[in-house]
C-alpha cells in the first residue's frame, strides 16, 4: 500500500530556475540596500549644509539690523 502511494507521487519539479531567480533577486536587494545607504549619507550631508546656510543667513540678518555692528 505504501509503495503504491509513493509511486503515485509526482516527479520532483526542476527548482533550479526558481533558485536562480531568488539568487538574482537577493543580489538586487543588496545593491538596492547599498544605494539607499549612499543616498541617506548624501541627504544627511545636504541637510547639514542647509542648516549651516540658515545659520549664516540669520547671522547676516542680525548684523545688518544692528547699527553698532558697523
Amino acid at each position: 500500500k505504501v509503495r503504491e502511494q509513493i509511486a503515485m507521487l509526482p516527479e520532483p519539479a526542476d527548482l533550479q530556475p526558481i533558485y536562480d531567480a531568488l539568487q538574482a533577486l537577493e543580489e538586487y536587494g543588496w545593491e538596492l540596500e547599498e544605494a539607499v545607504e549612499e543616498l541617506s549619507k548624501a541627504t544627511a550631508i545636504v541637510a547639514k549644509e542647509n542648516e549651516l546656510q540658515d545659520i549664516l543667513i540669520e547671522e547676516m540678518k542680525q548684523s545688518a539690523n544692528n547699527p553698532l555692528a558697523n
